[in-house]
């Protein structure tokens, strides 16, 4: 797939974090520090308190729904031509590359703007 070698295993703990509701604490972690490995990231999980059964984070992260739901995000993501990160779509437009704040800001505006047109 290309990326960051431990990218698909780091996903799969990401998506298995959303089965107990703290996805976006795990995704925290992974932008913010960086693990260098798996150990590194139930760590800093752990220093964060982020209240997870971590016996059941391993089991979730390993199981064939977690796998399959990474894999379908995958074929979605390829199929949409979609190959870089940071990529972001906004009521249909899709934006390839870090956004400045203030741009970022202006297109989700004119999005709900549209939105309140229709």
């Amino acid at each position: 797939l290309g990326g960051h070698e431990s990218s698909c295993i780091y996903a799969q703990y990401a998506l298995a974090a959303k089965k107990q509701g703290k996805f976006w604490g795990a995704a925290n972690i992974l932008f913010d520090k960086h693990p260098t490995s798996l150990q590194h990231l139930i760590d800093e999980m752990e220093k964060a308190n982020l209240d997870i059964d971590y016996e059941q984070l391993r089991k979730d992260a390993n199981s064939e729904e977690v796998k399959e739901e990474l894999q379908n995000d995958i074929e979605t993501t390829y199929a949409r031509q979609i190959f870089a990160t940071p990529t972001i779509e906004i009521n249909g437009e899709i934006f390839t590359g870090a956004l400045p704040y203030e741009v970022l800001i202006e297109k989700i505006r004119e999005a709900e703007k549209k939105l309140k047109d229709k």
